[in-house]
Parts: structure tokens; C-alpha cells; sequence
């Protein structure tokens, strides 16, 4: 009887320090809501700020120590709340009616997908602000996006690691933001995720071939699979290793001019299931998907409006690559963590065109 009784006494302190626990998580999930209001609440106001500053300075570009630069805006949507409509978010891969959905045929056409990108971008920029690496593209190359009828040019474009946007639930190692501006001061942003884990694709430079004029680009040698692996772990990402040996250890004062041109090609047709060349001329069909939402600046004031688009493919970065990059900001964590969705839904879509430079 009275080991029964010891055994009745332990088991109702356990319940009692259960119930404690319970009572203590509940606290602390209010208390997450209540940081999570106060957060939104300071973006806004910075953002407000961040929109008297614009109006005020028009025209001034600014400098480069902002992870995104000045591309700020202040026509934040009226029919939601500051805060409902933030990045990066966790991205259902597949189209389950609730979270992300198929774009409508119709779409394609009323809202086509269009790059527009030379063969070589010319005159670019480095630089390392502390908490990214910044690659800023020079004002003569016009490398634009069309989006729903409005044209976005590419500013420049910086990393994350690890990974912001999650894919089902898995976080990523690195994520590459290629920020687009047009006249208006209206954001759109090329996302693209890279893993060690994913098989190293070399590139073909089937889509330069595509383009006028040109023929047969790169090594033509025929590689068998085992050196195409080897080659990816000894060299690394294709598009990355363009300037990768250039790659600010340290916080910099100043840009550091890169002393190759840059070729996105690499980027793209690692990113497509398929490139054909278009009976339009000057017009190449490339066979990408990728996710379409609306979300914001992942940096403060995490300003609202921006039209995200990120890679359904994931890319290779191999061991090496990665640890140069983590380095230049001493291995810290600089992504922010995904966002709630409010309601919102994915588009994804896969009918893409590009334009060929001639």
C-alpha cells in the first residue's frame, strides 16, 4: 500500500510539472505572436520611413550597403494589413489546390514570362557589405524581365546561406537573388536554390547555340559520367566559378571591378528541362518552372509589392564553393526564416520565352 501510495504521489507531481509545461508553452506562443506583431509593426514604420526618404531623395540610387540595395517603394497593397505579405515562405512543390496552383492556360499568354539577358554582361562589380556578397551589374547591360506586362532590369545579384525559401519543408544550403527594379521602383526577384547533394550538370551551352549567329560554344570534348562528376567536385557550379576566385573574404569599402564578363546562360539552361528555338525570330521557348507569388523585401524594412519568382530546380554548388561563400561573412546565418502565407497561393508555371541578343 505504501508503494502504491509513492507511485500515486510521482505520478501526480509529473502531472502537475505536465500541466506546468503546458501552461508555459502556451505562454511562450503568445509571446512569439506578440514579437511577431511588434516586427511587422517596426517594418512598417521603417518602411514608411524608408518611402519618405525616396520622395524626398528622387533619383538618388544610394550606396551598396543594403543587401537590396535602394530598391524600396511606397505603394504597399491597400486591401491587406503590413506584415500578410512578407518572404521568404516554405513552397509546396506540387499544385494541391490550397497552397500553390497550376497557372491557368489562359495566363501564359495574358501574363507570358519573358527574359531578355545578352549572351555577356559586361563591366560588373563585387563587393561584400558584411552580411552578403553583392555582384552589381553594370548600367550598360540591359538584362530585363517581363512580368505581367511590366519590365524589370536586373541591378544585381547576392547569395544566402542557408537557403531562405524553403521546398517542402526542406531548407537548402545556399539561395541566389537576382533583383530586378523597373522605373517605378517596383521590385521583382529571380530566386534560385543550390544544394551539395544535387548531381552536378554540366553545361551544354545549348542555349547560347540557340542564339543568332553563334555556333558551337565551350569544350566540345566528349566527356564520359565519370569525369562530368569529377569535374563538378574539383570545379564546382559553372555560373558560380565564372567569378567565384574574386569573392571578398572581408567586409569592403569600395566595389572591386570583376575581371571576367558574366555569362547567365550557365544559370539558365541548368534551370530548364528543355530549350527549343521559337519560329519567331530572336525568341527562344525555355521549358522552366518556377514559383510565382507576391511577397517582400527579405531584408529590412522588408517592403511589400515585390513580384518573387523562384527555380523549381534546384542547382549544384559543390563543398568548396560553399565554405568560400559562408566565409565572407564568418559563417553565420544570413537568411531570414519563412513567413506565414496569410492566404496567399504559388502560382506555378513553366512556359517561359527568352529573348536572343544579337
Amino acid at each position: 500500500m505504501l508503494q502504491n501510495q509513492e507511485f500515486s504521489n510521482q505520478i501526480a507531481a509529473l502531472q502537475d510539472k505536465l500541466a506546468s509545461f503546458e501552461g508555459m508553452s502556451k505562454e511562450i506562443k503568445s509571446l512569439k505572436k506578440k514579437v511577431v506583431k511588434i516586427e511587422a509593426e517596426k517594418a512598417e514604420l521603417a518602411s514608411k520611413l524608408e518611402a519618405v526618404s525616396v520622395s524626398a531623395n528622387h533619383g538618388n540610387h544610394g550606396d551598396h550597403d543594403d543587401d537590396h540595395d535602394h530598391h524600396g517603394h511606397d505603394h504597399e497593397e491597400e486591401e491587406c494589413p503590413f506584415g500578410q505579405h512578407q518572404s521568404p515562405i516554405n513552397i509546396v512543390t506540387t499544385s494541391d489546390g490550397v497552397s500553390t496552383v497550376d497557372l491557368p492556360d489562359g495566363e501564359y499568354k495574358a501574363s507570358p514570362l519573358t527574359f531578355s539577358y545578352p549572351h555577356k554582361v559586361r563591366n560588373c562589380s563585387i563587393l561584400n557589405n558584411g552580411h552578403t556578397v553583392q555582384i552589381n551589374i553594370g548600367e550598360e547591360n540591359e538584362c530585363t524581365v517581363t512580368v505581367k506586362g511590366k519590365t524589370y532590369t536586373l541591378r544585381q545579384f547576392h547569395f544566402h546561406t542557408p537557403s531562405e525559401h524553403m521546398l517542402d519543408d526542406r531548407q537548402y544550403e545556399m539561395e541566389m537573388h537576382l533583383v530586378h527594379t523597373n522605373e517605378e521602383g517596383e521590385i521583382a526577384v529571380l530566386g534560385f536554390i543550390f544544394t551539395v547533394n544535387q548531381r552536378y550538370q554540366k553545361t551544354t551551352y545549348e542555349l547560347s547555340q540557340h542564339r543568332h549567329g553563334m555556333g558551337a560554344v565551350g569544350d566540345d570534348e566528349d566527356w564520359d559520367e565519370t569525369t562530368v562528376l569529377a569535374n563538378g567536385i574539383i570545379e564546382g557550379n559553372d555560373f558560380l566559378k565564372q567569378f567565384w576566385n574574386q569573392l571578398p573574404a572581408k567586409k569592403t569599402k569600395r566595389d572591386i571591378p570583376l575581371t571576367n564578363d558574366i555569362s547567365f546562360d550557365h544559370l539558365f539552361e541548368a534551370s530548364c528541362r528543355s530549350v527549343r528555338k521559337s519560329k519567331q525570330r530572336g525568341v527562344v521557348t525555355a521549358n522552366m518552372e518556377m514559383f510565382q507569388y507576391d511577397g517582400s523585401l527579405t531584408t529590412p524594412p522588408y517592403t511589400e509589392g515585390v513580384s518573387w519568382m523562384v527555380c523549381k530546380v534546384t542547382h549544384f554548388i559543390n563543398q568548396k564553393q560553399l565554405r568560400q561563400l559562408s566565409a565572407c561573412w564568418g559563417n553565420k546565418n544570413n537568411a531570414r526564416d519563412c513567413q506565414d502565407y496569410f492566404g496567399r497561393k504559388v502560382h506555378l508555371r513553366n512556359k517561359h520565352y527568352m529573348k536572343v541578343d544579337q
